[in-house]
This record gives structure tokens, C-alpha cells and sequence, in this order.
């Protein structure tokens, strides 16, 4: 999808379709957003994007939090888990990568959005093919995101804007704490 979209595109885009061993010590940073719970063996993939970076580099990821709240998003999205702060943290930790910043995100608005989405999820799994494989259900994850454009729509409104504004500045207040649902770090590769 990313190379489709690059073609369209203007300007200089640099989509590779696999890595490339060049790659070793050959980054300063390696993002990875919302990637992680969507690979089986995630130290493998952990090893991998570090083995990218330069000594001093820095690694920022973003995955979904709490195992407890494992639901039908999850599940059709294809994701193999949510991590907990401490487990997610030691995942890192043993990997020798110093945690620079490490945040707890999205209270309230996307514990909201997550609870509605997963009633709507679990209805759309009805809908899909039980047999689907993980695979294929964590690439059209990437893709088919029509539910939530819906609520995009709604936030560009004045009200919607407006619950967003209040909604971010409640998330500043929150953010060392673990109410939200999705864990933000940056980490850097000593």
C-alpha cells in the first residue's frame, strides 16, 4: 500500500517493500507506530530495528496498553497482545535500550472511541470470515479504517473540535499516570 500511495504522490518518497541489509548501524531513529502487537515473535522485531540503529540511535514506539483490555478490536485487527507497562518496559530494558521518555496515552477519548469500537468490532467479525488468518486481518488493519472515519467526520465539527481540544489538555494531565490506552517511549540504543 505504501509504495501505491508513494507513487501517487509528489516528492521524493523512499518505500522499500523489505530491509535491507545495509541497514545495520545505519539509522538515528527507527519509528514504529502501532506496528509492535502485530508480530508474533515482537523481540525478533525488536532485535531487527535496533540492529538498524547507530549506537546512540533512538527507537520510539507506540503500542496499545493494558492486556486486560484485550476486545474485539484487537481481534480484528489482528494483533497477537497488549502489553502492560512493566512487561512492555522489561521487554525494552533487556534489549540494553535506555527508556528516554515513556508515556501512557489517549484518556479519555481513545478509551471512548476504543469501547465504541469494539462493540462495532465485534459486530464486523460476525460479518468476516472466522478463518481469516492474523496475517491478513493485521494487513487490512492498516487499510479499512471506514468505522473510525465516521468519528473523524463528527470531530470536525465546533463541538467535535471543542471535545478534542478539552480531551488533549486532559491527556497532558494524564499522561505519567496508566489510564489511557495506548503506551508512547522513546528509547535509545546506548
Amino acid at each position: 500500500m505504501a509504495i501505491s500511495i508513494a507513487q501517487v504522490g509528489k516528492g521524493r518518497q523512499n518505500v522499500v517493500a523489505a530491509p535491507d541489509a545495509q541497514w545495520t548501524d545505519r539509522f538515528d531513529i527507527v519509528c514504529a507506530f502501532d506496528v509492535l502487537e502485530h508480530i508474533e515473535d515482537d523481540g525478533q522485531a525488536l532485535d531487527q530495528w535496533l540492529s538498524w540503529l547507530r549506537p546512540g540511535g533512538q527507537l520510539c514506539l507506540s503500542v496499545p496498553a493494558h492486556s486486560s483490555r484485550w476486545g474485539a478490536g484487537d481481534e480484528w485487527a489482528g494483533h497477537y497482545r497488549r502489553y502492560d507497562r512493566e512487561s512492555f518496559k522489561a521487554l525494552l530494558m533487556d534489549r540494553g535500550l535506555l527508556i528516554q521518555h515513556f508515556e501512557c496515552y489517549g484518556f479519555p477519548l481513545a478509551n471512548i472511541t476504543e469501547a465504541m469500537g469494539n462493540r462495532t468490532y465485534r459486530r464486523l467479525l460476525g460479518e468476516r470470515e472466522r478463518t481469516l488468518a492474523k496475517e491478513e486481518a493485521s494487513s487490512l488493519s492498516g487499510v479499512d479504517r471506514a468505522e473510525y472515519m465516521r468519528l473523524f467526520q463528527k470531530m470536525d465539527s465546533f463541538a467535535g473540535r471543542s471535545l478534542l481540544r478539552a480531551a488533549m489538555a486532559i491527556q497532558a494531565l494524564t499522561s505519567r499516570t496508566n489510564l489511557g490506552s495506548g503506551y508512547l517511549t522513546l528509547a535509545r540504543r546506548p
